[in-house]
């Protein structure tokens, strides 16, 4: 996988995120909640001002460091992965932009918008989903060795 690619992965992650949020803000009020294919989920806009599952609420400085110093991390490191096996490339690019998109909210607004509701799970957001899923692919590629083996 090219640098590119994992860049425009990056960045699509990102902007559909923004995307997703700023529909939701715009056509939803704070705290609002819609159901959407019946009982399995709901559209659910909240504000949450910590991490994952709210931990640290009210943490925005923390979490933008964080965040800063992850993403650069992942950019000064998707060189080194598009040369490598697909999967963790794949992962790094889904990280980046979630990371991404989550740090505009909090640098802009100071909370991250989340509205993805499943009821029986914290409400989160496409960046939260573009974040787990690449932690999962870059997981199983550490199990499977194939997080620093070149394709085959």
């Amino acid at each position: 996988m090219t640098v590119g690619r994992l860049v425009a992965i990056s960045v699509l992650v990102a902007i559909s995120d923004q995307l997703s949020k700023w529909f939701v803000w715009t056509h939803f009020r704070l705290g609002e909640s819609r159901p959407a294919l019946g009982t399995i989920f709901s559209w659910t806009y909240c504000h949450n001002t910590g991490g994952a599952f709210s931990i640290l609420a009210g943490s925005r400085w923390f979490f933008l460091l964080a965040g800063t110093l992850i993403s650069l991390f992942l950019i000064h490191s998707l060189p080194k992965a598009a040369k490598g096996h697909p999967a963790p490339a794949l992962a790094h690019a889904l990280i980046l932009g979630g990371a991404i998109g989550n740090m505009i909210d909090r640098a802009l607004y100071g909370y991250v918008v989340d509205f993805i509701d499943f009821h029986w799970w914290p409400v989160f957001n496409l960046a939260d989903s573009a974040i787990t899923v690449g932690i999962t692919l870059l997981a199983i590629s550490i199990l499977l060795g194939k997080d620093d083996q070149a394709p085959r």
